[in-house]
């Protein structure tokens, strides 16, 4: 089983049991309320070996709790991922189809605006009452799409967020650069998805490339995270007057010391917290109210490379001496704030999370081991505490 993710306000669950079944959950009450089966092209099958994948063969898009989800199905091959079906779940019916020139990558809705992420880096805007197309967006990243096209683990170089409200603010990387040979996506756009229009944009955000990206429930706000993973920064968007061009950065966050694959971050719905999914035994909430907003102006990412470099040449018997006297103390993000809350999971299994809506001092944590674990947020910074578990059919 595959999970796929919450909608916007986590009251919904969606999991590929099957590489051809795709189901919706309830969470509270918890139950299933929509399953999609499709068939599975064998040659294709057979040509990518579809069993032994372990990516999702579903990418898909909730509109809160509506009826309305947009789902790919990457089952009938590299042809079929370029159609994109509209779906009324409780008329299980198909409201449209729409037929893209490349691959689909992502899918991101609100109750104006569906965005949708092509494996050529390009994204295009429709408006949701209508599925008419407003505008199609170049991240302007040079990429060959013909060595990613039809592939099981089909890559983008842009990561691309959407706020929940009806300002409909669009954020998505963009290539600033290159690193060696290949393009580094470390600038953020902020857009205007409603008016069609560039708003700003976010230079250097990282040192190496976005791995993910979020946008608050206003859109006024985005959080972003690096391939290395350690740092998560949050910037404003400069949608609001208050925005200062020479300082957009509102804060940072320190994950962890190690590296680390960070598969998704997500403010709460008042932007207070901000969750954080990755490839390691420890989930993150981290807790905006306890920033400084006093950002240090050097480059973290870069001087803490370099230290790290100096480390590896001292030898063994100094390590420990020279870590103590001479590293921590200078690390410029070494006093960066960590953790409000963490649950500790099976770092061997692919978890999701969503901040309940409706229940503000909870968080939901779903994973591919068939189980959706609620969670009660600490009233001090500490471990959340499990209050129920319940069971996908698989």
């Amino acid at each position: 089983m595959k999970v796929l993710g919450f909608n916007q306000d986590a009251s919904c669950c969606s999991v590929a049991t099957s590489s051809n079944a795709l189901r919706i959950y309830n969470c509270d009450p918890f139950g299933q309320c929509f399953e999609l089966q499709t068939q599975v092209n064998q040659d294709e099958n057979n040509k990518l070996n579809l069993q032994d994948s372990t990516e999702p063969r579903f990418i898909i898009g909730m509109l809160f709790s509506t009826s309305l989800i947009a789902v790919a199905d990457k089952n009938q091959g590299w042809q079929r991922n370029r159609k994109l079906r509209i779906i009324n779940t409780k008329r299980n019916s198909t409201i449209c189809e729409l037929t893209f020139p490349e691959e689909i990558v992502d899918v991101t809705m609100n109750r104006k605006r569906l965005c949708v992420l092509l494996v050529n880096d390009q994204i295009c805007i429709y408006d949701i009452s209508c599925m008419k197309l407003l505008q199609s967006v170049d991240a302007g990243v040079k990429a060959d799409v013909q060595s990613r096209r039809g592939s099981l683990h089909t890559t983008c170089n842009v990561k691309m967020a959407l706020s929940s409200d009806d300002r409909s603010i669009l954020c998505y990387s963009a290539g600033s650069g290159v690193q060696g040979e290949k393009s580094v996506t470390n600038r953020i756009v902020v857009f205007d998805a409603l008016n069609a229009c560039p708003i700003n944009q976010l230079n250097d955000v990282h040192k190496g490339k976005i791995a993910c990206i979020d946008v608050s429930h206003k859109g006024d706000l985005v959080a972003t995270a690096s391939q290395k993973g350690t740092i998560i920064r949050i910037f404003h968007t400069g949608v609001d007057s208050e925005f200062d061009v020479n300082n957009p950065l509102f804060g940072e966050f320190r994950r962890g010391t190690r590296p680390s694959k960070i598969y998704a971050i997500k403010f709460n719905k008042s932007s207070t917290l901000l969750g954080c999914v990755g490839d390691t035994d420890t989930l993150h909430i981290f807790k905006l109210a306890s920033l400084d907003n006093l950002p240090s102006s050097n480059n973290s990412e870069e001087v803490e490379s370099m230290l790290r470099s100096k480390v590896a040449k001292e030898s063994a018997g100094q390590l420990g001496y020279f870590l103590s006297k001479s590293v921590i103390p200078h690390l410029p993000n070494h006093k960066l704030t960590r953790d409000y809350a963490f649950v500790k999971v099976d770092e061997a299994v692919h978890h999701c999370f969503g901040f309940p809506e409706e229940l503000p001092n909870k968080v939901y944590i779903a994973g591919d081991d068939g189980k959706l674990q609620i969670y009660d947020l600490p009233v001090t910074p500490g471990s959340c505490t499990l209050v129920k578990v319940n069971k996908f059919v698989i």
